[in-house]
């Protein structure tokens, strides 16, 4: 009886750790992707790893293997819910305002959140006349990380 009970604790503990990582922001990426009018890039731990073996950079590698997620949704429709929708998971979520940027043609909002354990979740949501992108960076990682990024090279560039 006493297994039971001790297994059944072990259970309900994991399924509320399970529960806590649940992060709002999966809720955004999972209702457009695969919505017509929308594109959605994910880049998952593999890609990462791949990307951080050819990197030159000490730095952008450590910032590379942190990161455990980079996902991307882009739309060319103007006016739709994907910037309302964002912005109301990052308030939800306690997102932090890092900056924000307007240039008269559109704006761009940095946001950053300590998520459990040791992780950060990092969202940008750009809306202009060209449309709307929101980009959500998942890892271990800090703001100076995440301009390393810039430094990895585009394919259309070599």
């Amino acid at each position: 009886m006493r297994r039971i009970i001790f297994i059944l604790g072990l259970l309900t503990a994991l399924c509320l750790d399970l529960d806590a990582q649940d992060r709002g922001i999966d809720d955004l990426f999972n209702r457009y992707t695969g919505v017509n009018g929308y594109i959605s890039v994910v880049y998952g731990e593999e890609m990462l790893s791949m990307m951080a073996k050819r990197a030159s950079d000490p730095s952008l590698v450590r910032t590379l293997e942190g990161i455990r997620l980079i996902r991307v949704i882009a739309t060319s429709l103007n006016g739709g819910e994907l910037p309302e929708d964002a912005a109301d998971i990052a308030r939800k979520g306690d997102y932090k305002y890092i900056s924000m940027v307007n240039d008269g043609g559109g704006s761009t909002s940095f946001m950053l959140k300590d998520e459990y354990g040791s992780n950060s979740s990092f969202l940008m949501i750009a809306t202009s006349g060209e449309g709307t992108y929101v980009l959500d960076i998942f890892g271990e990682f800090d703001v100076k990380d995440i301009s390393r990024l810039s430094k990895i090279a585009s394919p259309a560039k070599k």
